[in-house]
């Protein structure tokens, strides 16, 4: 009994990246299939990782895109060449196919990405975009992070609404 809590108490500790690390540290670079981004998001923390059935996905037909967010709602990864999409059962995703473009914090705003960058098929004049890794700035403290644990519970317990939610967890990051 001993060492199989030993045994958990390592794998909690171990399965605490969160997206913002991946991002931060290159590891999730534009370009990479489903396939490969999850196996990034194996040590990530549950709530972190957006390939898990808690998750959630929307597809886009017209543009063979796909959102795919995690049960955090920390981050919306945007995928493309989506043929297959994402699916998921109660306990394993099938995870399709596509090759991850970007990451957003808010389905709106990846949205309009997608709206932006493939929804007009008509231009025919196109800047291509330097591929140059976001810049995200790690909390100072376990202060934010327990912020935004606790936002996270406010909005999960109903206590507020998702917009308010939104910019409180905007401005958290941003900070």
């Amino acid at each position: 009994m001993r060492y199989a809590l030993l045994i958990i108490s390592l794998l909690f500790l171990y399965s605490c990246t969160t997206g913002q690390e991946l991002i931060s540290s290159g590891k999730i670079q534009k370009g990479l299939s489903k396939q490969d981004m999850r196996s990034k998001f194996m040590s990530s923390t549950l709530g972190e990782d957006p390939f898990l059935p808690e998750g959630g996905r929307l597809y886009f037909s017209d543009t063979k895109t796909e959102i795919v967010y995690p049960s955090s709602k920390s981050y919306f990864y945007v995928f493309t060449n989506v043929f297959k999409p994402m699916k998921c059962g109660n306990w394993a995703c099938d995870l399709g196919n596509g090759y991850y473009d970007s990451w957003h914090v808010s389905i709106p705003a990846a949205r309009k990405y997608i709206d932006e960058t493939y929804g007009n098929k008509k231009k025919t004049v196109t800047k291509k975009k330097e591929n140059v890794l976001p810049k995200i700035s790690q909390p100072k403290s376990s202060d934010k992070i327990d912020k935004l644990q606790k936002l996270i519970n406010k909005f999960e317990n109903g206590d507020m609404s998702r917009e308010e939610f939104n910019k409180q967890k905007k401005e958290l990051l941003q900070n």
